[in-house]
């Protein structure tokens, strides 16, 4: 059986169908990408603001929707499809996506560092209070005994116990600025690293943009090109009859 073979013109025609398309797949991809890279950056710009870190930090449902914001993207990202020079940018923003939800689940662990601490000091108040009374009845004991304690011996109680309470609250406070301090350090280790995927990301969708037009001015060019071949031989055919 002879294979039959199209025309050279028919052949020529699909082939520039396509690559009509795929760029047009190409453009859609990439403005898709660019699309999500600016949603995510919106996030990123919510959540370092200074209202909405401390709504962040202070209520859990506000954290989960902004990991269900950032999850919605990255899922979005995944479902593209992959064709030459996207899938350098579209892991750009994906990593950034994932650094920005690691972010907001660290702010969350400092919420939760900041409450445990403040549950535990709870405990160490009473205990003060109950240390408080204890001295109160061990003065009003000595000054109606018969041998009352000398006034230096009930100084030398409050102050200890007034020292008693101050060490352990310093030490509270101070567990509780370390935590703080590492958290915070954490923190912006990884804001740092979303800084740097930004300044990845816009070097890459530079790159790509520059692509694109250059790739849209080469096809305009082609096309003009033939616009003015096909013009010139139909002056040709004009001009011989």
């Amino acid at each position: 059986m002879v294979r039959q073979t199209l025309p050279v013109a028919d052949s020529e025609s699909a082939l520039k169908i396509q690559k009509a398309f795929l760029g047009f797949l190409v453009r859609k991809s990439f403005r898709k990408i660019i699309d999500c890279g600016r949603r995510v950056e919106e996030i990123q710009t919510r959540v370092c603001h200074e209202e909405s870190f401390d709504l962040i930090m202070n209520d859990q449902m506000e954290r989960m929707k902004v990991n269900e914001a950032l999850m919605s993207l990255i899922l979005e990202l995944d479902s593209l499809a992959l064709y030459s020079g996207l899938r350098c940018c579209r892991k750009v923003v994906i990593k950034k996506a994932i650094a920005l939800q690691e972010a907001v689940d660290a702010i969350g662990t400092i919420s939760t560092e900041i409450d445990d601490t403040r549950h535990h000091s709870t405990p160490i108040a009473r205990d003060f209070d109950i240390m408080e009374d204890k001295a109160e009845l061990v003065a009003e004991s000595s000054s109606k005994s018969h041998y009352s304690a000398a006034p230096g011996d009930l100084e030398f109680i409050g102050k200890n116990v007034l020292s008693s309470q101050l060490m352990h609250r310093d030490t509270g406070d101070h567990e509780l600025l370390k935590k703080l301090i590492r958290d915070s350090e954490k923190l912006m280790s990884m804001m740092q690293e979303v800084f740097e995927m930004n300044h990845l990301q816009a070097l890459s969708i530079s790159s790509l943009t520059s692509r694109v037009e250059q790739l849209e001015r080469a096809r305009m060019d082609d096309k003009l090109r033939k616009l003015r071949k096909r013009r010139h031989e139909i002056e040709t055919v004009s001009t011989k009859h």
